[in-house]
């Protein structure tokens, strides 16, 4: 008999244990993208990702086309009713076309934007019972969950920073105030070392030369590992692929990092 009740007892252990270890698991979706990770899923002109972290569950933009965006949460098997909020990291329409889908899924989502950011998008949110929150200064979103804050000039916009154990995680939107500003914005705030970057780098336009100073400035700032896409231009992705080598992260729709 206390043999069986022994067994019981480090069965139930290990079930808990392995339960404790799901809903702590730390890992970035892609849902949307210029790219196609997983067949099912469907690309478009954009930029998406869910963000679980700590125990927090954050949406991370939410592309450029509202039906794909949809079918491929719904093939993801996300669960938006389950996200605690959404962060835009700008107002361009490839990062914005899921709003109503989103909002109509979940009716007690915290928005964060820009300070910027128009009424006509807030007046979006108010309709469907959104809460908008505007943002101008770097901010601890969750428990180690940073956005960068307001940058930029002409266009701006806001990254988010994931502070990990192995270091800063950084997801960018189109870096329209610049990567290498962004990169060294997270390190301003944090003081830690730059373990992942990924997203949109917006360079697109720039020279083979520019792209090479460019990455070494990621070498200078000890980027481990990077995952270039969206807007980064597909001959710049190949640079940055070719740099990192093994420590380049092909994205894609459907794509799960974890770390």
């Amino acid at each position: 008999m206390k043999t069986l009740l022994t067994i019981g007892l480090f069965t139930s252990l290990i079930f808990a244990v392995s339960l404790r270890g799901q809903n702590n698991l730390n890992e970035i979706t892609i849902l949307f993208d210029n790219y196609v990770h997983n067949p099912d899923t469907k690309s478009g002109w954009g930029f998406s990702c869910l963000v679980s972290f700590n125990g927090s569950k954050v949406l991370f933009d939410a592309g450029g086309d509202e039906i794909v965006f949809a079918s491929n949460v719904t093939c993801l098997e996300i669960d938006i009713s389950d996200i605690n909020s959404v962060v835009f990291s700008h107002e361009h329409g490839d990062h914005i076309a899921g709003l109503n889908y989103i909002l109509a899924s979940n009716d007690n989502l915290k928005i964060y934007v820009l300070a910027s950011f128009s009424t006509k998008f807030e007046d979006r949110v108010k309709e469907k019972n959104g809460e908008l929150i505007r943002v101008k200064s770097p901010l601890e979103l969750y428990k180690g969950i940073f956005l960068t804050g307001e940058m930029g000039d002409q266009i701006k916009e806001q990254s988010m920073i994931l502070d990990t154990d192995k270091g800063l995680v950084i997801i960018t939107g189109c870096s329209h105030p610049g990567i290498v500003n962004i990169l060294k914005k997270a390190k301003e705030m944090l003081n830690k070392n730059i373990h992942m970057v990924l997203g949109g780098f917006h360079l697109s336009q720039h020279s083979p030369d520019a792209v090479k100073e460019i990455i070494q400035q990621f070498k200078y700032l000890g980027v481990e590992q990077c995952g270039a896409t969206h807007c980064t231009g597909e001959k710049q992705i190949g640079m940055f692929r070719d740099f990192f080598g093994k420590n380049f992260i092909e994205l894609g729709t459907g794509k799960k990092i974890t770390f």
